[in-house]
């Protein structure tokens, strides 16, 4: 990843959340995101995942776009606990 921002703190809904934005270089219109001692997990990703772009597998997060080839700019947030069903 590069042109990584200084991260931004701030308040939602009563968590704290601690927030980048970066580019990042979608390959095949994927980018995946893993925890350091997560398990590569692109095998075990789910149809509905592929399809919602959208997916976790225990540390391990896909990410589709629309975009081939060309930076993105995604902002990343971080919070300390799950959020509620309902958000």
């Amino acid at each position: 990843m590069q042109g990584v921002r200084q991260p931004e703190l701030r308040q939602n809904r009563c968590v704290s959340v601690a927030g980048a934005k970066v580019v990042v270089n979608p390959w095949y219109r994927q980018f995946y995101l893993q925890r350091g001692d997560a398990p590569w997990a692109s095998d075990q990703l789910s149809p509905a995942g592929i399809e919602r772009a959208l997916e976790e597998r225990g540390g391990f997060v896909y990410v589709g776009t629309s975009m081939y080839g060309n930076p993105v700019e995604v902002t990343l947030e971080l919070h300390d606990e799950a959020p509620s069903p309902h958000e």
